[in-house]
């Protein structure tokens, strides 16, 4: 069904200077409207691009208007250091957002688009949900690193199939009455009042369109290519210009001559400016060109605050199996070149945003193509771009065969997250009114993005930016799905109890080297390792009930998570660890083992290295007598230790020396701190304490091991980090003759923090106080993304959630501590999450530490409170939280 309307060039062609135009939203009838001649416009007409297509009827019609003031001069000013650049690329004539960002689970899709459709297996996978188109590699890359925000159903009410008039409205925002600008023109209107604008604001391409002109500023065209006039360097060159100069020289002649004077000035004085900026040789594709043009006008520090170009055509009524991709892959090119020339040095005042018009019809036609839609799918990346998914998918359940899905982000809001979260404000007066803001930035533009607060050092309100955040149902970030499996699940049959035993700290798989009899190489896609753990290194052969392990991810290829389950009982729809490349991403597991003795490792997508190291495991307690003959009738004690939930308390902070003395840990520093009898902790009788160990702000990458006090450093790791990244992970650290842990460190510097969940203790006898544990086969127990445990929706600042954990998923109601892995994803800002009993004072203590946009897991052992139910809480902005249950406590 082809819409009847005029074509994407011809739009677009109307919409942009010269030939402004003021009409009425809705009205495909046209009137010229007089502008003032002004220096800049006489400038765009005569030299920097305009021309290309123009004629000298124009430019005599410009010239018969009456003159309006100009500015005596416009000099390039640099940003300022704390000023955040735009740069706006618009994808003209309707881009297909569900082929740009794929709906993997979306079955929907697949029937409705038919041969058009991409297959999941194809895409790059963002999370469970998601995949990028397979061309956008560079993009994937983004959102592996946490810098790509994908805002999804971005629309407006009411909206209109035509490229005229849906263009109108994307690049003015003005849905009713009298479109006579576009948003970032009034922004460039209210930024630049009364000072000088051409350095400001650049257009790359021969015209200026309608989204960069305002009421009384606009954008200065710059060709995608070297300067004409005024860029020679010859000596013969530079004589003409003089002239040009001296001739331009003499004011006050009449307003006719002042502007011409000033804008031949101009002319020599931007082209001299540019000619060494802009090589003579560019790459071919016009938006690879465009883009390394906007690239180096950043570079040379000329004040540029909004960069713009576009390129099409999307407008695939036809052939869209070839034109579709054929645009992917020069968006991807384009992208990788812009951040290759991109001067490093100002990857934290750049961010990168798209447009366009609409999106496609969910269904395919019958010329192998897509129709014009409404809501779509924009990207926006950087730096300082809080990764991850907003918004929400445009539904298509229901949906006859020519009906459009209804937006869910008003256009509005999209921009209004831009204008206030990176150019500094002013939303509400360039919009005409207040527009949620989503939240799409990690920090303000110019400083430095922190990785994750941890504890009390990250208070409520304490970080600047906006509540925003993801308001959508998927993960966020830089993980691929974090907290989701799929696959059959496992019995979720109630395991046999066992009491904890630990031991030295043992490597029993290696896939780098093949340690532990494992074959060498990464696990790829859709993979499962299996690795045997009874009968070996210390593990015994029989009653086991569960391993303590620490699960390591090394040099994984892309994004993905790692499920961990019994061996053979099948993959659960739960996740354990969340990979990003670049990082060796750890995460305990308290394990059942199957019935051949082994765990699985299953790994989502790309390939990665995997490292498991034991610390200790669970054992079906084995009655024996105490000694003496006398005492044959006495209570026999169980083999292995039990364990005693407390309420958390943070035992070590070297930020201010609680426990510990103050001051970061360097390379192989070691750190001895003696537990026992604090916090809980008797001064005798315990074994082993559960702590939840985090590393902040390290100044290299590193790791660190947790050991018992006296003792060698052990030979694995507990943590795995990189430069700047605040990491937690949940150990069971043995202690020392003395009730000491040791702590060591491999870095050049970072800060240690440990908080204290409970203990293992060997019962005293005819007294076998303490609780076993009880496996439970792998469920979810909340996920605020779908309702699943508490209502929907994100945990805001300071927002307390309270969780039932008893009488869901094998969790029996005398339960005394439950095993989860605890997820954040979507985080709006850095913040960190904790989780302790319900009924009980909240503590200074954490679990989480998301980065903005991260999806980060962490295994938790917390202690049941009042009803069954335990708590969490969210420091900063808005996060989403997952929990899957392992196991639980019991007394026994």
């Amino acid at each position: 069904m082809l819409d009847p309307e005029i074509s994407t060039r011809d739009a677009l062609g109307l919409l942009s200077s010269p030939g402004e135009v003021e009409r009425a939203a809705g009205d495909h009838d046209l009137g010229e409207r007089r502008r003032a001649l002004s220096r800049r416009r006489f400038l765009q007409l005569v030299g920097m691009g305009a021309g290309a297509g123009l004629t000298g009827a124009p430019l005599f019609d410009a010239l018969g208007a009456p003159l309006d003031g100009f500015d005596p001069s416009a000099f390039a000013a640099p940003v300022a250091s704390d000023e955040g650049i735009i740069v706006v690329l618009g994808m003209y004539g309707g881009n297909d957002g569900v082929n740009t960002v794929v709906p993997l689970t979306d079955g929907h899709y697949i029937d409705q688009r038919g041969p058009l459709a991409i297959a999941p297996a194809d895409t790059l996978p963002l999370d469970h949900r998601l995949g990028l188109h397979p061309a956008l590699g560079t993009l994937h890359a983004l959102w592996g690193a946490g810098q790509l925000a994908v805002v999804e159903g971005v629309g407006y009410p009411d909206p209109d199939l035509s490229h005229f008039t849906s263009m109108a409205i994307w690049m003015s925002a003005i849905r009713h009455g009298t479109i006579d600008s576009g948003w970032l023109g009034r922004w460039l209107d209210g930024h630049l009042a009364g000072g000088p604008d051409l350095y400001t604001a650049a257009s790359i391409g021969s015209t200026v369109p309608l989204h960069v002109v305002g009421r009384s500023r606009r954008a200065t065209s710059v060709p995608p290519r070297r300067a004409g006039f005024g860029g020679g360097t010859n000596e013969a060159d530079q004589r003409l210009y003089a002239a040009v100069r001296d001739l331009a020289a003499p004011a006050g002649q009449g307003p006719w001559h002042d502007a011409l004077a000033a804008a031949l000035r101009d002319q020599v004085d931007l082209a001299e400016q540019l000619a060494p900026v802009v090589p003579a040789s560019l790459p071919d594709a016009p938006l690879t060109a465009s883009l390394e043009v906007a690239a180096r006008l950043i570079n040379a520090d000329l004040g540029f605050r909004v960069l713009e170009t576009g390129w099409g055509d999307f407008d695939s009524h036809a052939g869209q199996a070839s034109m579709h991709p054929a645009r992917m892959v020069e968006l991807d090119a384009a992208v990788a070149r812009f951040f290759e020339v991109l001067d490093p040095a100002w990857a934290g005042r750049v961010t990168v945003m798209t447009f366009s018009e609409f999106g496609r019809t969910p269904y395919s036609n019958a010329s192998g193509g897509t129709d014009h839609g409404t809501a779509s799918a924009m990207l926006v990346f950087g730096t300082h771009v809080a990764g991850g998914t907003y918004g929400a998918h445009a539904s298509t359940a229901g949906l006859q065969r020519w009906e459009r899905p209804a937006h869910t982000v008003d256009v509005r809001a999209y921009y209004a997250s831009i204008i206030d979260g990176w150019l500094g404000g002013g939303s509400s007066e360039v919009l005409g009114g207040d527009f949620d803001d989503l939240g799409l930035f990690a920090a303000a533009p110019g400083t430095a993005v922190e990785p994750g607060g941890t504890g009390p050092i990250v208070t409520p309100g304490g970080t600047s930016g906006g509540t925003g955040g993801s308001t959508g149902g998927s993960t966020g970030g830089s993980t691929g799905d974090a907290t989701k499996g799929g696959g059959s699940a496992a019995p979720a049959a109630v395991g046999t109890a066992g009491a904890f035993v630990g031991m030295t700290p043992v490597r029993i798989a290696d896939t780098r080297d093949g340690a532990g009899g494992i074959p060498v190489g990464t696990v790829g896609p859709g993979a499962t390792l299996r690795v045997p753990v009874a009968g070996r290194h210390g593990v015994p052969p029989n009653g086991v009930v569960a391993v303590v392990a620490n699960v390591t991810a090394v040099d994984p290829s892309e994004a993905t998570y790692l499920t961990v389950a019994p061996g053979g009982a099948g993959r659960p729809d739960t996740s354990n660890l969340n990979p990003v490349p670049g990082r060796a991403t750890p995460n305990l597991v308290v394990m059942g083992v199957g019935a051949d003795g082994a765990v699985d490792v299953f790994n989502h997508s790309g390939s990665t290295h995997c490292i498991v190291d034991v610390f200790g495991y669970f054992v079906a307690p084995t009655k024996v007598s105490t000694e003496g003959p006398d005492e044959q009738d006495a209570e026999p004690l169980p083999v292995g230790q039990r364990f005693t939930a407390l309420t958390p308390e943070r035992v070590i902070d070297t930020r201010d020396g609680t426990g510990a003395r103050p001051g970061p840990l360097g390379r192989s520093d070691r750190l001895d701190v003696r537990l026992a009898g604090r916090a809980g902790v008797p001064r005798s009788g315990v074994t082993a304490v559960v702590l939840n160990v985090t590393v902040v702000h390290p100044e290299s990458a590193g790791y660190l091991a947790i050991g018992p006090g006296g003792a060698p450093a052990p030979g694995t790791s507990n943590l795995n980090f990189v430069t700047g990244q605040t990491v937690p992970n949940l150990v069971i650290g043995t202690l020392g003759p003395d009730g000491d842990v040791s702590v060591t460190v491999e870095t050049d510097g970072v800060h240690v923090l440990a908080d204290v969940f409970g203990y293992f203790a060997t019962p005293e006898p005819g007294s076998p106080s303490g609780a076993l544990l009880r496996t439970v086969a792998p469920a979810r127990l909340l996920d605020s993304r779908d309702g699943t445990g508490v209502p929907a929706g994100q945990l805001g600042a300071d927002h307390e959630m309270v969780l039932q954990v008893a009488g869901r998923g094998g969790v029996p109601a005398d339960a005394v501590a439950v095993i989860v892995n605890l997820t954040a994803t979507a985080a709006s800002h850095a913040t960190f999450v904790s989780a302790w009993p319900d009924g009980e004072p909240r503590p200074s203590t954490s679990n989480l530490n998301p980065a903005a946009g991260s999806t980060v897991a962490n295994l938790a052992i917390v202690k049941v409170g009042a009803g069954g139910r335990i708590r969490l809480v969210n420091a900063v902005g808005q996060v989403h939280a997952i929990a899957d249950v392992f196991g639980y406590f019991v007394a026994g």
